[in-house]
């Protein structure tokens, strides 16, 4: 079942610091883009937790949390049926 998760939904790492500059710099440096979130959590997707965690470390970027993010059955299963319509409304004419 996990082998169905992973191979349908990006795996991801949130991360959250108190130096947002640093991280987005040693992330762009090492080709990662990083999303940051309103709660102030940032995410970066097709990352492990052990390669971010080595490359800020490294970097001296301060990190409150490091986890990874990861995928549902549900997300898995839309992702599979986002181009099925079997059942489709018609327009509507006023």
């Amino acid at each position: 079942m996990r082998e169905f998760i992973h191979a349908r939904v990006q795996p991801r790492v949130r991360i959250r610091t108190t130096d947002a500059i640093a991280l987005k710099d040693v992330l762009a440096r090492h080709g990662h883009d990083a999303v940051e979130h309103e709660d102030g959590h940032w995410t970066v997707s097709h990352a492990r937790v052990d390669d971010i965690g080595r490359l800020t470390s490294a970097a001296g970027v301060p990190i409150l949390e490091l986890s990874t993010e990861e995928g549902t059955l549900e997300q898995a299963y839309l992702d599979l049926t986002a181009s099925e319509t079997e059942f489709t409304a018609q327009p509507q004419e006023a």
